[in-house]
């Protein structure tokens, strides 16, 4: 049997445990007969043993496999990401070298990109009604609306240094143009 007890298929049950239960009682307490008859063969102890050994030997590479393929999974799930990235530049790096919508790209695994698909009038117009709506929801503003929205220059600054107090200073007067971008 197997000790992971915190694994519920590293557990024998069902038939794998009928057969260690009993490989098990025949090596701690043999029965006083030769042969054994089994079904419709007769079996010597040392038969009997090794044909319950062979299917113990089954159940054991299963969960042999098992114990793999669980192992193989953690490594998959811990470089999957980095497997995926890499597919990723893979992808880029062939579209950039051939094109981004060559037929070629099919012989690399590749699918090229698709030319896309002209909205329709009416989907261009639900476009725009939700595009204006979410400005006006989240109250964006574009370059010439924020342009528009300057606070006026101080008309005196008061600068004091190393606490021995000083002259209040005044800004030159700002551009005309409101300090606009140049």
């Amino acid at each position: 049997m197997t000790t992971n007890t915190n694994d519920t298929k590293a557990v024998a049950s069902g038939t794998e445990l009928s057969v260690q239960l009993a490989l098990k009682g025949l090596n701690a307490s043999p029965p006083p007969q030769s042969n054994l008859v089994i079904g419709s063969q007769s079996f010597t102890l040392p038969d009997l043993t090794t044909k319950l050994q062979g299917i113990d030997a089954v159940y054991q590479k299963r969960r042999d496999l098992e114990q793999q393929l669980a192992s193989v999974r953690a490594f998959l799930k811990e470089n999957g990401p980095a497997y995926a990235q890499f597919l990723r530049d893979f992808r880029f790096s062939f579209r950039g070298m051939l094109g981004a919508r060559n037929e070629q790209l099919h012989a690399y695994g590749v699918k090229p990109l698709k030319e896309p698909r002209k909205l329709t009038a009416e989907q261009r117009t639900l476009a725009v009604a939700r595009l204006r709506q979410t400005r006006k929801k989240r109250g964006t503003l574009g370059s010439r609306q924020r342009a528009a929205i300057r606070a006026d220059a101080p008309n005196a600054v008061t600068v004091v240094r190393d606490g021995t107090g000083g002259e209040p200073a005044t800004p030159a007067t700002p551009p005309a143009g409101g300090g606009s971008k140049t």
